[in-house]
């Protein structure tokens, strides 16, 4: 059995990364038949490293990807930001 290198180990994590981020989009209703087309022009390097980092060689299912973590987004750190002063100092200890 050959060993699982670094990269290996990268790879499979991108994958199961991007499988959750698909299978919430889809539960979110956002997926579903590819019934737009999207036209554009970007970096080349950009692409390449999207590419490197995701694990996705389709341009098209790529730009889903893309779409489906920028909108699914978490506004943890926002969200955190705009609630700083509404819990009075020493409310928390027991």
């Amino acid at each position: 059995m050959p060993m699982r290198t670094d990269n290996d180990a990268a790879m499979t994590l991108a994958r199961r990364r991007r499988q959750a981020t698909l299978d919430m989009a889809d539960a979110e209703g956002l997926l579903g038949q590819r019934d737009r087309s999207v036209g554009s022009r970007v970096p080349s390097k950009l692409l390449d490293a999207a590419r490197a980092a995701s694990g996705v060689d389709s341009v098209s299912d790529l730009l889903v990807y893309a779409l489906s973590r920028v909108a699914l987004e978490d506004d943890f750190g926002p969200g955190l930001v705009a609630r700083r002063g509404s819990v009075p100092r020493g409310s928390l200890e027991g």
